[in-house]
């Protein structure tokens, strides 16, 4: 998906072709187009929708952190928080601990908490490394850690 971009200030997705992803939304599985309304600002109808989906899941990692990813854009940072615990708790492998640790990190910049983000950064740098993860992914969390840090 071309169609957006991290920001590095607010280390959020930006939309850069809305249309597209507008297009890409209607044929996107459920989980896919929770974060798609998430980024394009249609926040109470991806609240619902990973609401609708937590509730379905027999994995209810992926489920959480993207229902803790609304409530964090919605400002709710301690329901955010609670939704992450829970997600800590089921992430049962590297990949899923890195990620949770990156998720974290961004709710705890939102928070206005540098500190405790770039160590949660450093941590989801750490597993992506030693687990072998993509350079893209590596790069997101060496991209995250340098801007907790000024």
């Amino acid at each position: 998906m071309a169609n957006w971009h991290i920001d590095p200030g607010t280390l959020r997705e930006v939309v850069d072709d809305r249309k597209a992803l507008e297009q890409e939304l209607a044929t996107a599985a459920p989980l896919e187009q929770v974060w798609m309304l998430r980024i394009l600002g249609r926040l109470p109808e991806a609240e619902q929708l990973a609401r609708e989906q937590l509730a379905l899941a027999s994995d209810r990692w992926r489920p959480l952190l993207l229902l803790a990813d609304v409530r964090r854009w919605q400002d709710a940072l301690d329901d955010a928080a609670s939704l992450q615990d829970e997600a800590v708790a089921l992430a049962d492998s590297p990949s899923r601990r890195a990620t949770t640790s990156q998720h974290i990190g961004k709710r705890l910049m939102d928070a206005g908490l540098p500190e405790a983000a770039a160590r949660q950064f450093e941590l989801a740098l750490e597993i992506r490394q030693e687990d072998g993860a993509s350079t893209e992914l590596i790069e997101s969390s060496r991209t995250a850690l340098r801007r907790a840090r000024t």
